[in-house]
């Protein structure tokens, strides 16, 4: 089931020639299907560099990804200061009755 609705892959896109170089840009994809719909997620994975007949793989650093995950551990921190306070707020407002 899950092969039908899901694919993870690396696919790529056709290769660049400059001067001496051909340059192949890969990324990877995830895609979701369901009936009437899904989503395409694409993401840089490398760059496949030839030169000379040698080929050399070079990594994509997504320096994104570590922005991403500061914004959630924020916004983590935030909600459970959030859970805390109203916490704290009802167990005054009950000590008050």
């Amino acid at each position: 089931m899950p092969s039908q609705w899901v694919e993870w892959s690396v696919r790529s896109a056709d290769p660049v020639e400059a001067g001496p170089l051909r340059v192949t840009p890969q990324a990877h994809a995830l895609r979701v299907h369901w009936p009437g719909g899904g989503f395409v997620w694409n993401h840089p994975a490398a760059v496949i560099v030839e030169r000379d007949g040698a080929t050399e793989r070079l990594p994509v650093i997504d320096v994104l990804w570590a922005v991403r995950l500061g914004l959630l551990a924020v916004l983590g921190v935030w909600l459970f200061g959030l859970i805390l306070l109203a916490l704290f707020a009802k167990r005054s407002s009950s000590k008050e009755r």
